[in-house]
């Protein structure tokens, strides 16, 4: 029962980050609108696709498809761990700590960092569940 109340709140953790990474990736929009320059480096068009492929995949767990959660996490977790936290470690290391605390890429790179990690464990509680049945 514990396994399963984890991944619940994991599945839901989830949905949240793909909300965060949907309004960060709108206000990047925005801000290119009236700057002519995105917050990040990365196209805030394909974040919103990417972060919609999350919601998906959040709902196939929550709908307890755990077979195509794992799929589909196991599917997008390498593109989001490169372009939503690697891409963005030596820009925010070139900075000093309070310009990268006062950087949308912090906001960004702390964004993807929380989603990779909550579904990497998802994906990890999914499987156990998976072969336990």
């Amino acid at each position: 029962m514990l396994v399963h109340q984890w991944l619940t709140w994991l599945i839901k953790s989830q949905f949240v980050y793909a909300a965060l990474g949907i309004a960060f990736n709108l206000v990047s929009l925005l801000v290119a609108l009236s700057t002519g320059s995105t917050l990040t480096q990365n196209n805030p068009w394909l974040g919103i696709a990417v972060m919609l492929l999350v919601v998906g995949a959040a709902w196939l767990g929550h709908k307890q498809h755990l077979k195509l959660f794992a799929v589909c996490n196991l599917v997008l977790l390498p593109a989001l761990t490169i372009a939503g936290v690697l891409r963005h470690v030596p820009q925010l290391l070139a900075l000093d700590y309070s310009q990268a605390l006062s950087s949308p890429l912090f906001y960004g790179f702390a964004i993807n960092l929380f989603g990779v990690g909550v579904m990497l464990i998802g994906l990890a509680i999914a499987i156990r569940t998976l072969f336990k049945s």
